[in-house]
């Protein structure tokens, strides 16, 4: 067979040369904490290795070569780059696939060694990572080039087979042969694992796998029974075999029975996980039934009884089958009667759920005009039609909000339905009985949530029912229709209206949709309601912006009467005299949405301030006598979201889990009434499991909460899980839900992962192919398993008060027998066109507002109630750095509290400052001389960058395309006083990245107590660090604050949980009432 001919390195003409003065955006070359030795740290993917003298590209095997060898002179490779977060050079298992988009196209200097299978001591982890080495700096691979792709494979797969049998060996030094090939069918794709078997058999690789292992520093591993068997020829001192240290085992995924059953469904192969616990919830076969019949073309139709309402009847029999109401149904699909939502990119493994259509029966009738007998039927659909796709249970059934009339000839046969209950055992799928269904939530598609409606809207829904009989979904959808439709009604003093869902009566304050482009509502207050038509109202302004101090919650009257349209109004609003309160009630009363003051008027209120005050008397009669509720924290963090929660006054976090320490300190430091664990959330969950204690940052050893101790469950896995850089996956979340069954249970992330896909195969050490939105699917089936209603949506911290773009995903659940929380309403307008996630299924995520997208003059436009939060609003009462003033050399700041430079600006720092007189960690990064010659020379203007510093400091990388991205032009940015920044780096602020981090009117980036206030901390939360080096402490202070949840956020969605909460207290004492009354 001929040679093909060697593959040809093509130049680029955008090609970026590295020297040492190169410069890649996002780092730092100051910044020793991301250096090995003297020489940075990046990120090459999409590479290529050549021979610069032949132009030929190489194979990796040719850079194996000794590092004084002169072969290696002629190597270098080409890609892009960018720099390797912290978190990725400390990471030894971390998987590296970062977005193109960011990067620059860079050909390396000659290459002077690859370095493999590096071994930590103290950690006692074997790096799996490939790392290139120049002059002038350490290079981690990720994927190659197309070009470079078939090149590469053969060195991977040598390379990964080598990786299975050192840490194999590490791991236990008695492994065998046998035991090896089985683990490798468990952990890789059945083609890598016979790929491997292959080569060990006819023994192509050996030679190079025999370099590596007599390469590995500790040869003792040469005597194991695993390398003698496959490498007979090696043959080490025995004695060394006892030096070679054992390989720490790699983190398992803690789950429980429940959970597993569900995992089993997503992940194709090995994941390291171990099922503990038995589950309150346990399994069971499927039972076996008669068989139903299934009916043929043109079946005997006969009504079985009389007419039960006008037209309509209860039963009826088609062949020999009796069908009744409530029956739920197999359908023939039919082309007149297709409806939307119904097709899915994914198949069930139940052949039923893929061949027909479900449908339950509300009535049966005769078709006038036809004659045709049909009957009136809901929709249901598989959970594979769901946005659990192919994680759902082959057996789920799903209501859906849609309904139509359906010939009864099109009916297949009946279903046989196992109804659900939280507590109720799940069937197994049996192929051989298919016909074995569970029905559990409602699938509410248009907002991404699986309900189990209360008996109170069931009933209220049944009323409103136009149909010739009840329909459940028929009168939902009059009810949304009549909640449209402005209603007069009449009241003891005055007419009242019904709109909106809402009662507004005169003397209400109400919201109106602004005017024009404007997002911020009007606020009015109602004087009469003549019709359903119109109101009259008097106009109110607002606290001028540009006074100092600035309430956004004072109202001023106008001397505007008007009378306006009922459309208009949007809701209700509250507001008191500010001379009929106490400061401590004033500060009470407008610490709380919707809430507003009015300076120099004696208010006249309405029945519905009235019976909104009783409401808040009422919420706090229930909060005394139930108490918050006890929370569990997982993935804690510093604590942002703790703080929030706890700033709600809904929720106690008893128990908080952090794995990073620094964090964890953080978070104990602040929450003295917390058992904060510095432990891995599988630990903890494995010592709950089985009754043991564990040691809490207070140097005690706890008993650890139990079922039926923990109230609520939330949490936010750190974002860098989720990050294209990054395959740190937690899977174990859902089973703290079936092991503790709280009552709520809410988790929040990045807006990435959503896109995330789980069960995905290693291929250059990166994780690729998997379920689309994987994780997504787990969670949401597991938590549906589980008996827990969900709900799924897109926050965006801008609208709850904080002057920055970070969105969060945030699935906010509730047990089945407990009502579902409702997404809190934005609080504050936001410059930023609100984000519709697509779905895998091709739904959207739509964005939370007060009316939704049918009001017929909001045209989908986000209001809110308070305007936006600037970057000024939170930050320009700081102290200003003096630096003509002598500084401590290694300390960027005040590393001492001083005093604030003005008196609070508004209610923001008001309530940042909650009384203190100084403010503390005030100080920011240490930079190089020319990074810091860069900041101070960046114009005093919003939005100037490096491209308008002097011709000498400029820093204009080329992209690809030969130019620079737009998004660039953030690079050394000055952050806008009047506007906000874009989402916190973890890392902190760094002006070379592409996110504006300079300060508004400063010559210096963001400091440490300004990074915490943009994400919402009061400045009293003190954050702790494990290093004492200036440098190094302030590094890590930074990425706790940069991964925290909004504190603002974070307590709207307290607030969310809480009103639910005493939804719940309420009607647990109605039903105690109804069960101590006497029977009638």
């Amino acid at each position: 067979m001929a040679e093909l001919p060697p593959v040809e390195y093509v130049p680029d003409d955008n090609e970026l040369l590295e020297s040492e003065n190169v410069e890649i955006i996002g780092e730092d070359p100051g910044n020793g904490s991301l250096q090995t030795g003297t020489v940075p740290v990046r990120i090459l993917t999409g590479f290529s290795v050549f021979d610069v003298e032949t132009g030929h590209l190489v194979t990796p095997h040719s850079l194996l070569a000794p590092r004084d060898s002169l072969h290696l002179a002629s190597y270098r490779a080409v890609g892009y780059v960018l720099p390797a977060p912290e978190s990725v050079v400390d990471d030894a298992g971390e998987a590296l696939d970062p977005d193109l988009e960011d990067c620059q196209y860079l050909r390396l200097s000659n290459i002077r060694s690859m370095s493999l299978f590096d071994f930590d001591e103290e950690k006692k982890v074997l790096d799996r990572r490939i790392w290139l080495e120049t002059k002038h700096a350490w290079y981690i691979i990720g994927r190659p080039s197309s070009a470079y792709a078939e090149l590469f494979r053969e060195f991977e797969l040598t390379h990964e087979l080598t990786y299975a049998l050192l840490s194999s060996c590490l791991q236990d030094h008695q492994v065998t042969a046998s035991a090896f090939k089985e683990k490798i069918l468990e952990e890789y794709p059945p083609d890598v694992a016979q790929s491997f078997e292959e080569s060990l058999k006819n023994g192509d690789k050996v030679p190079f796998i025999v370099q590596f292992l007599m390469d590995f520093p500790y040869q003792g591993i040469i005597n194991t029974p695993l390398i003698q068997e496959f490498f007979p020829d090696l043959e080490p001192d025995e004695e060394l075999l006892e030096e070679t240290p054992v390989l720490g085992q790699p983190p398992v995924t803690v789950i429980t029975p429940r959970v597993d059953q569900v995992c089993g469904r997503v992940f194709k192969y090995y994941q390291n996980f171990r099922v503990e616990g038995h589950s309150l919830l346990e399994m069971c076969s499927s039972v076996g039934r008669e068989a139903v019949e299934v009916h043929g073309v043109s079946p005997e139709i006969q009504w079985v009884s009389g007419e039960v309402a006008p037209g309509c009847h209860g039963s009826v029999r088609v062949d020999c089958a009796l069908y009744q109401i409530k029956d739920i149904v197999l359908v023939e699909p039919e082309e007149e009667y297709v409806r939307a939502g119904v097709t899915s990119a994914n198949r069930s493994i139940n052949p039923l759920a893929n061949q027909y259509w479900f449908a339950q029966i509300w009535y049966f009738f005769q078709d006038s005009q036809t004659g045709e007998r049909m009957f009136h039927g809901q929709w249901l659909v598989p959970g594979s039609h769901t946005i659990q796709e192919e994680a759902a249970h082959p057996n789920s059934l799903y209501l859906i909000l849609e309904c139509t009339d359906i010939p009864i000839g099109a009916i297949v046969s009946k279903c046989n339905i196992q109804p659900f209950h939280y507590s109720s055992p799940l069937p197994t799928f049996n192929i051989h009985q298919p016909n074995e269904f569970f029905t559990s939530f409602i699938w509410d598609k248009d907002h991404c949530r699986f309900i189990n409606p209360t008996e109170s809207i069931v009933e209220d829904a049944l009323k409103a029912s136009s149909s010739p009989m009840p329909c459940y979904n028929c009168g939902i959808s009059q009810l949304e229709t009549l909640a449209q439709a402005p209603t007069l009604l009449s009241s003891p003093s005055s007419p009242c209206l019904k709109y909106l869902g809402l009662v507004f009566y005169p003397m209400d304050f109400v919201y109106l949709i602004p005017e024009g482009d404007s997002h911020l509502y009007e606020i009015g207050q109602i004087l009469s309601i003549p019709n359903s038509e119109e109101v009259i109202i008097l106009e109110y302004m607002r606290h001028n912006q540009s006074q100092r101090p600035f309430s956004e919650v004072i109202l001023i009257p106008s001397p505007k009467v008007s009378t306006i349209s009922t459309q208009k109004l949007e809701g209700i609003c509250w507001a008191k005299s500010y001379n009929s309160m106490s400061e401590d009630e004033h500060d009470t009363w407008c610490s709380l949405p919707d809430h507003y003051v009015v300076h120099g008027v004696n208010l006249k209120h309405s029945l519905g301030f009235q019976l909104h005050c009783d409401l808040l008397v009422t919420e706090q009669r229930f909060l005394q006598i139930h108490e918050p509720l006890r929370g569990l924290e997982l993935f804690a963090g510093a604590g942002g979201f703790g703080t929030g929660i706890a700033q709600s006054g809904h929720v106690k976090t008893l128990w908080a889990i952090e794995w990073d320490e620094p964090a964890a300190i953080t978070y104990w430091l602040n929450h003295q009434d917390t058992q904060v664990f510095n432990q891995d959330c599988n630990l903890f969950l494995s010592n709950a499991i089985s009754h043991s204690t564990l040691e809490a940052l207070d140097g005690k050893s706890h008993q650890l909460p139990q079922p039926g101790d923990v109230e609520i469950i939330f949490g936010g896995p750190p974002c860098q899980a989720f990050s294209g850089k990054a395959f740190k996956k937690k899977q174990d979340d859902p089973s703290y839900v079936e092991y503790y069954r709280p009552k709520y249970f809410m988790l929040e992330n990045v807006e990435r992962m959503i896109n995330h896909p789980l069960a995905a195969e290693l291929v250059n050490k990166r994780f690729v192919g998997g379920v689309s939105q994987g994780m997504l699917k787990l969670i949401t089936a597991s938590l549906a398993s589980l008996g827990y209603q969900h709900q799924i949506a897109l926050l965006q911290a801008g609208r709850y008060g904080v002057p920055q773009n970070r969105e969060r995903i945030i699935i906010l659940a509730s047990r089945g027998d407990i009502p579902l929380p409702d997404f809190p309403l934005p609080t504050h307008t936001f410059n930023r066109r609100a984000t519709r996630k697509k779905l895998a299924n091709g739904e959207e995520l739509q964005p939370i507002q007060r009316s939704g997208s049918n009001h017929p003059l909001l045209h989908n436009c986000l209001c809110a109630p308070l305007p936006p939060v600037t970057v000024n609003d939170y930050l320009d009462d700081l102290p200003v750095f003096n630096w003509d003033e002598q500084m401590p050399a290694d300390w960027i700041g005040f590393p001492k509290p001083v005093h604030y430079a003005s008196p609070p600006n508004n209610t923001y720092q008001y309530h940042m400052r909650d009384g203190r007189l100084r403010v503390s960690q005030h100080y920011t990064k240490r930079y190089n001389r020319v990074t810091a010659e860069r900041v101070i020379n960046i114009p005093l203007s919003p939005g100037a960058n490096h491209s308008d510093l002097p011709e000498v400091l400029k820093f204009i990388p080329e992209f690809k395309d030969g130019k620079p991205y737009k998004r660039h032009t953030q690079t050394f940015g000055r952050l806008d006083g009047d506007g906000y920044i874009s989402t916190l780096l973890t890392d902190g602020p760094n002006p070379s990245s592409i996110v504006k981090s300079i300060h508004p009117n400063q010559n210096r980036v963001l400091t440490v107590r300004e990074y915490a206030r943009l994400q919402g901390f009061p400045d009293s939360y003190m954050f702790g660090n494990e290093s004492d080096h200036p440098s190094s402490a302030t590094t890590e202070q930074f990425r706790q604050i940069g991964n925290a949840v909004p504190v603002p956020l974070a307590a709207a969605l307290g607030r969310a949980i809480g009103k639910a909460a005493v939804q719940m207290w309420k009607g647990e004492d109605e039903e105690q009432m109804r069960v101590d009354s006497p029977e009638l």
